[in-house]
């Protein structure tokens, strides 16, 4: 109760506060001798008091009024079970019928006192429901709506899949690593300790009592206390220099999801919970930092993309146009790991995973460089007035032009012609824009980019949400892009001389490819390859459209 991080803020602590948890202590602050055991019994279990509705009970019922635990269980095939009896225990607090209760004598607090949402947190960490990854499962559409997630992925993770392919990523079948009956669930006790914490740093994502970020009661341990073989504090990487600087209120979930079994943690992704892999996504490296991620070992063209050119841990340095608050080197101002909040109603099944907002994870398939060049064959069209890009047109369908497979996803390919994403941005960007104003995209006249996000432009190609070009964490591309928008860029990225789409069009304007033009007749994304009339060619190294994304 010392620590820096504790559960009584405000007054001194004294006896008289471990009567509200404990049934070994009176209301006097005196030792209770009908429970309290002390030195005299081995392996004696504590006696947590599980709260009524605005009442700490005075009668002991066992598994009604009273949780036990017993220290001796950790690190054996009885400590998952015994560790959720101190969920029962914390709970019956933090839940909806106590939001106001104030169970300190002397501290005017309350259980939802931080909570970003108002909720408590079994509002959010014992609800049971679920959704599917995706909202889209049509023909053409990545793997992801196969997936279930669970809108508690720490206290329903049966029900909470994950994992990807090594060989299509999320773009076919997903191999799931994680959930499922062999899934244990996170507790309490995992994440947080119960008398207090001395982990010093930025450990929460709100102010407590004392105006700093130092709250959460963050997990740490001492080797031959608690139950406990090993000592443990969360880690951290506090030099801003690097790629991925994080605080330890990120550390203990980077410690948690990457680390396999207990020993230098108090836990393991594998041993305690039984996840097969790290709890890593497709798109993320270790800790965020610098490394090879699935999407850059998957295409050979990304090979050099292993550094980190963007990254939200670093986001107080390139974000502080437009955030309302500092994300601070956390994971918790985007996520909540009790759960999603049930404030959202019918939106929380865009709140997966674990999100503090609305988000639409990508329905499209990953682009990519294509595959290989293409061949010119004995085509005797006009090629040298035809535009480079990435999907090739007819050709008149003669078979001696050979061409690479098409290699980017649009709305056009992947839902069909005049088909969008039905969602608004209040629900595909809910959490974005929390910090990214949209007026700084749509007020700005010279943003031409962003006019491909639904409902931000007049374009009638693209109806985009932001998922499609930008990932969550961190990117080898700038401002955390995962696309290059079909870039002309290095020759193993161009498709050969091609009659493109005509934008809003269902065909191909083949006769469109004789004529003078502009470029923006002839197609979006594309550069001229060569000039016998019409507009000149562009310069090899200078891109339609944009130019700071390449692969």
């Amino acid at each position: 109760m010392k620590g820096g991080s504790h559960h009584v803020q405000g007054v001194e602590v004294t006896g008289q506060h471990c009567y509200a948890c404990h049934w070994e202590a009176t209301p006097e602050g005196r030792i209770n001798e009908r429970y309290h055991s002390g030195s005299k019994t081995k392996d004696a279990p504590v006696d947590l008091v599980v709260w009524g509705a605005g009442n700490r009970p005075t009668i002991f019922i066992p598994f009604s009024t009273a949780a036990s635990f017993r220290v001796s269980s950790i690190g054996t095939s009885n400590e998952r079970e015994q560790v959720a009896s101190i969920s029962n225990h914390c709970l019956s607090c933090h839940n909806d019928r106590n939001n106001d209760t104030t169970p300190f004598v002397g501290d005017s607090h309350t259980p939802r006192q931080y909570a970003w949402d108002g909720q408590s947190i079994a509002a959010r960490y014992s609800q049971t429901g679920s959704a599917s990854w995706s909202r889209y499962s049509t023909a053409n559409v990545n793997g992801k709506w196969q997936i279930t997630k669970a809108f508690s992925a720490h206290g329903n993770s049966a029900a909470s899949l994950g994992g990807w392919s090594t060989v299509s990523g999320y773009d076919k079948d997903i191999t799931t690593t994680r959930g499922g009956s062999k899934s244990r669930n996170v507790e309490c006790f995992d994440c947080h300790n119960s008398h207090g914490s001395g982990t010093t740093g930025i450990t929460s994502s709100y102010l407590t009592f004392g105006s700093d970020y130092n709250g959460g009661i963050l997990k740490e341990t001492m080797a031959g206390l608690g139950g406990y073989q090993y000592s443990y504090t969360p880690s951290s990487n506090l030099d801003k220099h690097e790629a991925n600087p994080y605080n330890p209120g990120a550390g203990l979930c980077f410690d948690c999801h990457e680390t396999a079994k207990p020993g230098s943690t108090p836990w393991g992704y594998k041993t305690t919970f039984g996840a097969e892999q790290a709890i890593m996504g497709y798109k993320d490296t270790s800790r965020f930092n610098s490394g090879i991620k699935g999407s850059t070992s998957r295409f050979t063209g990304r090979h050099t993309r292993t550094a980190v050119a963007s990254s939200h841990l670093k986001s107080g340095r390139f974000l502080s146009y437009s955030t309302h608050d500092k994300i601070n080197g956390l994971c918790t101002p985007c996520h909540d790991p009790h759960g999603i909040s049930p404030t959202l109603g019918t939106s929380m099944q865009y709140a997966l995973p674990l999100l503090k907002g609305t988000w639409l994870t990508s329905p499209y398939r990953e682009d990519s460089p294509p595959a290989r060049m293409p061949t010119k064959g004995s085509f005797t069209g006009n090629a040298n007035n035809m535009a480079v890009s990435w999907e090739k047109g007819e050709l008149k369908k003669n078979p001696a032009e050979s061409q690479a497979a098409m290699s980017y996803n649009t709305d056009r390919n992947t839902f069909g012609n005049g088909r969008l994403i039905i969602e608004k941005d209040d629900q595909f960007a809910g959490l974005c824009l929390k910090c990214h104003k949209k007026s700084n995209f749509t007020a700005n006249k010279n943003d031409v980019i962003h006019r491909a996000v639904k409902g931000w432009g007049s374009n009638r190609e693209h109806s985009f949400p932001c998922s499609k070009c930008h990932q969550a964490h961190n990117s080898g591309l700038p401002r955390l892009m995962q696309t290059n928008c079909l870039e002309s860029g290095p020759s193993g990225l161009r498709d050969s001389s091609a009659a493109p789409w005509m934008s809003s069009k269902s065909y191909q304007q083949i006769a469109a490819i004789n004529k003078p033009a502009k470029e923006a007749v002839v197609g979006c994304h594309v550069r001229r390859a060569a000039r016998n009339s019409g507009p000149p060619a562009l310069p090899s190294e200078q891109q339609q459209w944009k130019s700071v994304n390449p692969w």
